[in-house]
C-alpha cells in the first residue's frame, strides 16, 4: 500500500504527486496494452489515441498534436499507418485546401468500439469503481484542472481530456 502525498511548504509535493502519477500511468498503458492485443486490430497505444479522439470529431495533425501533447512530426507516421490499415481517411475542407481533417473510417469506429468492450481486468475502472462514483468524478475534475493549470501554450483542451471513453465512436 501506498502512504499519503507528504505535503511541503506549499501543499502536496510534486515528486510524490509526480510519482503516483506514474504509477498509474503504467497501470493504465499495461491495460490498454492488454485490450489492443485482445482486439486483434494491430494498433499501438498512439494509434488508438489517434482514433479515439476522431471517434468524437474530425481533427486535423496540427489539432490532433495539440490535444495529444506530442508534436506533429510524431504523429504524422502514425497517421499514415492508419491510413494504410483502412481506419482512418484525410478529408477536404471545402472553406481551405490548406487544412486536411482526418476522418474516423467505420473501420476504425468499429475497432475502437471493440478496444473499448473488451471485458477483463482493467485496474483503473476498478479503481475508479472502488472509489465510487462521486470521488471518481472529483478526481476527473482535479487532474482536468491540474492539466489545464500547465497553460494554453501546452496546447491541452478541455474537449480531449473531457470525454467520457464510454461514449460510442462515430464513423466519419
Amino acid at each position: 500500500m501506498i502512504h499519503a502525498v507528504s505535503a511541503g511548504p506549499g501543499g502536496a509535493g510534486a515528486a510524490d504527486v509526480r510519482t503516483l502519477i506514474f504509477m498509474v500511468s503504467k497501470s493504465v498503458m499495461r491495460d490498454l496494452d492488454r485490450r489492443l492485443d485482445a482486439s486483434g486490430a494491430g494498433i499501438s497505444g498512439p494509434q488508438y489515441g489517434v482514433m479515439r479522439l476522431l471517434s468524437q470529431e474530425s481533427a486535423t495533425i496540427t489539432e490532433l498534436s495539440s490535444r495529444m501533447m506530442l508534436a506533429p512530426a510524431t504523429l504524422v507516421p502514425v497517421v499514415d499507418t492508419l491510413e494504410r490499415k483502412g481506419f482512418v481517411q484525410r478529408g477536404v475542407d471545402p472553406r481551405d485546401r490548406r487544412r486536411v481533417p482526418l476522418l474516423l473510417t467505420d473501420a476504425g469506429a468499429e475497432v475502437v468500439t471493440r478496444v473499448a468492450v473488451i471485458t477483463g481486468p482493467d485496474s483503473l475502472a476498478q479503481g475508479l469503481n472502488d472509489l465510487g462514483r462521486e470521488k471518481a468524478q472529483q478526481l476527473q475534475a482535479l487532474l482536468l484542472e491540474l492539466v489545464n493549470q500547465f497553460g494554453e501554450d501546452d496546447g491541452v483542451s478541455d474537449r480531449a481530456f473531457a470525454t467520457n471513453l464510454n461514449d460510442p465512436p462515430r464513423a466519419g
